[in-house]
């Protein structure tokens, strides 16, 4: 049986489970494992004083990394603490009746209606076709809602959907606000092709955060990719982003050359990651991998009598920390998540997959 923890929180887990936090290998959070891009920790080290100044009014820093990585008006880009910010602060904002949230995904999208008192109700695609979206229900089901949360790629999940299918969708229902969730879209090798970024559509907004590829997830540092016809001082308030934050998004972009070369490294190491879970004639036996595109894949339990807290505790005696999907509203006990790390990491958590499958098959 296992404990039923939000992925990377190790404080919890160990607290838990006894053991201390050098000691667990945390494949649950979904973090780049190639660690920071060359020479960034260097100038993290060296521009630490900054922390003594008050940081940009207007993150004009940060604003331009971003117009100049994806190609769009910094007017349209809004950062914050995370993406999780504009999650709870969009229903508050836009005000939706009813909210449709796609679904088996991320929690939060309910909790922030949950705490505002809007109603919210769950869309939960096919698990017998990979949870690949259904439009055409999709479809059927938006004109009872004003607004729609969508994970993409979707978290646990890692489905992404149809660029030009959803963009017909949003115009088509202009009555409908989307919220397009990318936080780990950068993970993926089109990122630029199959980001909505780049979309200036009045009901859309796109949310982005790149602090987990670039292995920084303490910075907190997401954005908001509004319409043109939005108004951003609701939510561009002034000295939003730390100094550091800032520094980081200014040496990125000074460097532009090298993010990108460090953004392809990650996604030739996704690949060879993938490659060597899905293609092992002993591991498929046992997991059903889904959409394992990301630096994440959702596992599916098959041909053994056990459960996800079953895998789960068994792992942990081992130092390893995967996600238990149990406790995800349209999976359940047949489904773990982990992401995946170094090379070498990866082969003791496969060996030990492979080791609890051949005691308890």
């Amino acid at each position: 049986m296992s404990v039923l923890i939000h992925g990377g929180n190790l404080k919890e887990l160990s607290a838990y489970s006894g053991k201390k936090i050098s000691e667990l290998k945390d494949f649950s959070s979904n973090i780049n494992p190639l660690g920071p891009p060359m020479g960034l920790l260097d100038f993290l080290n060296e521009n630490i004083k900054e922390l003594v100044l008050l940081p940009e009014y207007d993150s004009s820093q940060v604003k331009s990394f971003i117009a100049n990585l994806i190609n769009i008006d910094k007017k349209r880009i809004v950062p914050g603490s995370g993406t999780t910010e504009f999650i709870h602060r969009l229903p508050e904002t836009l005000k939706p009746e009813r909210v449709l949230i796609c679904g088996p995904t991320y929690s939060d999208y309910e909790k922030a209606c949950k705490i505002r008192n809007i109603e919210s109700d769950y869309i939960f695609f096919n698990e017998n076709n990979c949870f690949d979206s259904n439009i055409g229900l999709l479809e059927k089901k938006i004109k009872n809602y004003s607004l729609v949360f969508i994970c993409n790629p979707n978290n646990p999940t890692g489905t992404i959907l149809s660029k030009n299918i959803l963009i017909d969708l949003i115009k088509k229902n202009p009555q409908t606000f989307f919220v397009i969730d990318e936080t780990y879209l950068p993970f993926e090798k089109d990122f630029f092709k199959t980001s909505f970024a780049a979309e200036d559509i009045d009901n859309l907004y796109v949310l982005l955060s790149f602090s987990k590829i670039f292995t920084l997830p303490g910075l907190r540092l997401g954005f908001m990719i509004l319409p043109s016809s939005a108004r951003p001082e609701i939510y561009d308030l002034p000295w939003k982003v730390n100094s550091v934050a800032a520094g980081v998004c200014s040496f990125l972009n000074s460097n532009m050359g090298l993010t990108l070369k460090f953004l392809n490294e990650t996604w030739r190491f996704i690949e060879d990651e993938k490659n060597y879970f899905i293609n092992d004639s002993i591991l498929s036996k046992y997991f059903e991998f889904i959409n394992q595109n990301n630096i994440y894949t959702l596992a599916r339990i098959k041909n053994m009598k056990s459960d996800s807290g079953s895998i789960f505790s068994f792992l942990l005696e081992k130092d390893i920390v995967i996600r238990d999907c149990s406790n995800i509203m349209g999976l359940g006990t047949d489904y773990i998540r982990f992401s995946f790390k170094t090379h070498e990491e990866n082969i003791e958590l496969k060996e030990n997959l492979i080791k609890y499958s051949d005691l308890i098959k």
